[in-house]
C-alpha cells in the first residue's frame, strides 16, 4: 500500500518526536519528501532507478556533494547538522547514522502512489 507525501511527512516527525529515529535517518527523509513534493514526475524520474538501500546511499552522497557546491559551509552545517557542536561531527559519521533501510522502504511506499 501506498503512502502519500503528507503520511510519509507525519510518519517521520513522530517517530522523531518519539526518539525513534536519528536526526541523520529524519534529515535524509525529510530530503527525498520534499523533493517528491516539487514534483510528482521529477520524484519518479529521479528515485524510480534506485532500486536498494545501498544505491540511495550513493544518492545521498552526490546529493550533498551537489548541496556542498551550491552552498555556503555555514548553510551546509546547518542544513546537515555536521560539524563542530553539531549533530555529527563529520559528514562520515551523519552517513553511517543514517538507516538507509529504512528511508529506502519509505520511498518505495511513495512511489506507489
Amino acid at each position: 500500500m501506498g503512502m502519500t507525501l503528507e503520511q510519509a511527512e507525519q510518519t517521520i516527525e513522530q517517530l522523531y518526536k518519539e526518539g525513534a529515529l536519528e536526526e541523520a535517518t529524519f534529515r535524509c527523509v525529510a530530503d527525498v519528501i520534499r523533493r517528491c513534493a516539487e514534483g510528482n514526475s521529477s520524484c519518479q524520474e529521479e528515485f524510480r532507478p534506485i532500486d536498494t538501500a545501498d544505491a540511495l546511499a550513493v544518492w545521498r552522497r552526490e546529493d550533498l556533494a551537489r548541496w556542498q557546491d551550491h552552498h555556503d559551509a555555514d548553510a551546509f552545517a546547518e542544513h546537515f547538522g555536521v560539524g563542530h557542536g553539531r549533530s555529527y561531527g563529520c559528514i562520515e559519521q551523519m552517513f553511517s547514522c543514517t538507516d538507509y533501510e529504512f528511508v529506502f522502504d519509505l520511498l518505495q511506499q511513495i512511489l506507489m502512489t
